[in-house]
Formats: structure tokens, C-alpha cells, sequence
């Protein structure tokens, strides 16, 4: 399984990024970033390009895209497809540019149920918009991980549960799941539950609960159990989505602590 960092998590700058971590996180020794696909949105071509050259020059893959969709751009409620399409195909292109394998559509602000509407009429909205998304995806080679998001940042998919039932109503292999030990343990599920869904979880996000900081010291039992649940069914990576006061001293920790697991269990 491979080990990957949210840098947008650390951003200082505007831009809201946090591509001025991206040497700290190769001196690091990540097999991978994870940027935000939001905010890459917001820099113009010239812009891009250069994000696109130092991340070449880095010498580290963006292997997945965080923050798919941008606040103003709904999926439920009063939905202007026209728009919200026109943004996900630009998007998704500029992921493919940079060889993103997995978008996370975590995106709370976009998938919020407006008061008036019935929950069972947004879930079907959010069907329809990810069946939308499927040439894309296909013509792009872009897997979409869905995200379950505490209550406090989203009134609807806020478990692995609820986040599985989603990917089954849209029954296609580019929709995947994505499992994360913050939001999970909001919603009270234990790592055992990532057995259930071994087969169907692509991605993954880590952090400490409390604070949702970049573990370090010993890990807990929960997410020791964590991660031996997720090299046991093969995830192919997972992001450190954390806060830190030193990230560069806390992400070296971070690693070692999660290889740590993967030696003890014979996994790499």
C-alpha cells in the first residue's frame, strides 16, 4: 500500500494547494501527493502549467485529487447541470494532465440537501450526477472514490454504509469507495468494517481523531487496526489527511509508523 500526503491540508497561501510543501514531502519519502482539484481550478492555464512542471520536477506522482467540486456548483436542490458538467469535464482533464488515478468526491458544501428537499430526492440526484460522470471518468481513466463525510460537514453520506449504498445504486466499476478513519469514527464504524467492502474501497484517507492531526508517537489500537484493515484488503494507497504544527517532522513520523504495521504484518 502505498503512502501518499494531502498537501492542501498544510497550505499557507492562497491558493489554498500547499504546493510549497511539495519538496518537504519527497525529502519525506511519500510514494505519492494528493492535491486539491477545487483550488487547482482556480489557476489559469499558465498557472496550471507551471503546478504541472515543478510536480514533474519534484520527481513524486499526484496519484489522487481531493476537493472535486467547488462550494457554489450544487448537486442537489436546484441543480444547473450545464454548468456543474462543464466544470467536472475541465477538471477531470486537468486531473488526467497531471495522472491522477482517484478523485475523491467528499465535495460537502455541493452535495448538502437544502432544507425543502426530501433526502430520498437528493440521493437520486446524486445517482444521477455520478452515472453523468462516467464517460468522463472512462475517457479520462479516472476512478471516483466516494467519500462519507461527518455530519458536522454534510447532511447526507455520512458513513461507509450510506457511502456503499450510493456506489451500488450507481453500479459501475469508475465509482468506487473511500475510507476514512476521521469521518468513520464520527459515525461510530469500526475498521472491520473496511472487510465487508475489501473489494470495493480504492482509496484511502489517516489522521488522529483528536485534532484531526498527523499521527504521532505510538499509534492507537484503533489505528493500528486501521491500517493492518486496510493492507489486508489490498488498498492501493493511502493519504495522510492531517493538520500539523511541523510538518516536516511530523510526516517522516507518520510514515514510519505506518510501515511500521505493514513490516509487522509482512506487507510493503
Amino acid at each position: 500500500m502505498k503512502i501518499g500526503c494531502c498537501l492542501n491540508m498544510h497550505s499557507t497561501l492562497p491558493d489554498g494547494i500547499g504546493l510549497e510543501w511539495l519538496e518537504v514531502a519527497v525529502a519525506a519519502g511519500y510514494d505519492y501527493i494528493e492535491l486539491p482539484l477545487a483550488q487547482m481550478m482556480g489557476l489559469d492555464d499558465q498557472e496550471f502549467f507551471k503546478l504541472h512542471q515543478r510536480v514533474i520536477s519534484a520527481g513524486i506522482p499526484c496519484e489522487a485529487c481531493n476537493n472535486f467540486l467547488p462550494a457554489h456548483l450544487k448537486v442537489t436542490g436546484r441543480v444547473e447541470k450545464a454548468a456543474v458538467m462543464d466544470y467536472a469535464g475541465r477538471a477531470l482533464e486537468r486531473a488526467a494532465r497531471l495522472g491522477v488515478q482517484v478523485v475523491v468526491f467528499g465535495s460537502g458544501m455541493s452535495r448538502n440537501v437544502p432544507d425543502w428537499l426530501d433526502m430520498n430526492e437528493a440521493l437520486g440526484q446524486l445517482v444521477d450526477f455520478l452515472h453523468s460522470l462516467i464517460h468522463l471518468l472512462e475517457q479520462f481513466n479516472i476512478t471516483l472514490v466516494i467519500e462519507p463525510l461527518r455530519v458536522q460537514e454534510s447532511n447526507i453520506i455520512n458513513s461507509l454504509s450510506e457511502a456503499a449504498r450510493l456506489m451500488k445504486m450507481v453500479d459501475h466499476p469508475r465509482v468506487k469507495l473511500l475510507s476514512d478513519s476521521f469521518h468513520m469514527a464520527f459515525a461510530g464504524e469500526a475498521p472491520d468494517i473496511l472487510l465487508e467492502w475489501a473489494k470495493d474501497i480504492k482509496h484511502a484517507h489517516f489522521s488522529r481523531v483528536e485534532g484531526r492531526v498527523i499521527p504521532t508517537g505510538e499509534l492507537s489500537p484503533l489505528e493500528t487496526d486501521y491500517i493492518v484493515k486496510l493492507n489486508s484488503i489490498e488498498c492501493p494507497r493511502v493519504s495522510i489527511e492531517s493538520y500539523s504544527n511541523n510538518f516536516e517532522a511530523d510526516s517522516r513520523k507518520a510514515i514510519e509508523l505506518i510501515k511500521e504495521v505493514q513490516l509487522l504484518q509482512g506487507h510493503r
